[in-house]
């Protein structure tokens, strides 16, 4: 007696693989945008409040600030390229433009600034008040 697989069931195993692919690509596809969401939200956010940090302890003897663009968000002493740091913004996520600096002896911001950070479903929302203080909602 030989045994093996057929043809049919062959074919069954590949239909089920291709059904299970189907129904979950819009729920992991989801999961990253949301995914997207949260870390572009956390990498603003702790930029933000790094930048605040560096100005007041003085950190290079500079002012810091954090500029947001369509693509990126980069982090930067006044002055001093050397130390700049950039997170690149995935494309399905958008944000509000802005450039914030933090004073060396507050740590207040040279503006109020509110940053939303959206996907095609969710958006969250970065304020910084005029004292400096950073949240996100």
């Amino acid at each position: 007696m030989k045994r093996g697989i057929t043809l049919i069931e062959l074919l069954l195993v590949i239909a089920i693989i291709a059904i299970i692919g189907v129904v979950t690509t819009p729920l992991a596809s989801g999961f990253l945008i949301r995914n997207y969401l949260r870390n572009t939200t956390n990498e603003i956010d702790s930029a933000l409040k790094t930048a605040q940090n560096n100005s007041l302890s003085g950190k290079q003897d500079s002012q810091w600030g954090v500029e947001i663009s369509a693509s990126t968000i980069k982090m930067y002493a006044l002055g001093n390229s050397a130390f700049n740091q950039i997170y690149n913004i995935p494309f399905s996520i958008s944000v509000t433009q802005d450039t914030i600096v933090f004073d060396q002896l507050t740590g207040n911001p040279d503006a109020t600034a509110e940053i939303n950070v959206s996907s095609n479903a969710d958006t969250n929302t970065i304020n910084v008040n005029q004292v400096g203080a950073i949240n996100v909602n």
